[in-house]
């Protein structure tokens, strides 16, 4: 099973801590940990770095420090186009436009969209994803590193396997 640094081993415990600040609405100390994360991420981080961006830019954003959100929600979605995850960079940039949206950085929202928009596919390019027309039954947080689960941002493997954003451990649904 592939883990966050690209081999099997342990999810990183710095990983559950920031998940666990996150889930505490301690977001400062959240945003401090996925940055650590972050810098362990070399060159060319793989698509679970993304979440971990996107995670460090909601946990800044909601910290008040919209200037640092709006980096990491950049350098997220520029990660998922890089792995072609078309899909989870559409819904995630959806979820951000209406985070800004609801701090009043209408102007920022819409970047965002143009650059979802600038850097997705034809259509027909579009790899599909096994979703089913029902919305799966999920719990909240991955039961492995603790991370949000949002049903349309999950990476699925079949019709009933998803994979967590954040440590890529299987998500069965029943």
């Amino acid at each position: 099973m592939h883990r966050m640094f690209g081999f099997s081993s342990p999810i990183s415990p710095l990983l559950k801590r920031a998940n666990a600040c996150m889930a505490s609405g301690d977001c400062l100390a959240a945003a401090k940990a996925y940055e650590e994360l972050l810098e362990q991420s070399g060159p060319q981080p793989g698509p679970q770095f993304a979440f971990v961006c996107l995670q460090a830019g909601s946990a800044r954003l909601q910290a008040g420090q919209s200037a640092q959100a709006v980096n990491h929600f950049r350098r997220g979605l520029d990660i998922l186009a890089a792995h072609s995850r078309y899909a989870q960079m559409y819904h995630s940039g959806q979820r951000i436009k209406t985070e800004l949206e609801k701090r009043g950085m209408v102007r920022e929202a819409r970047v965002f969209m143009a650059q979802i928009h600038s850097n997705m596919p034809a259509a027909a390019e579009i790899p599909t994803q096994h979703v089913s027309e029902q919305l799966p039954t999920l719990p909240p947080i991955c039961p492995i590193c603790g991370g949000f689960l949002r049903v349309f941002e999950l990476h699925w493997r079949n019709a009933h396997t998803a994979e967590c954003s954040f440590c890529a451990s299987p998500l069965e649904i029943a």
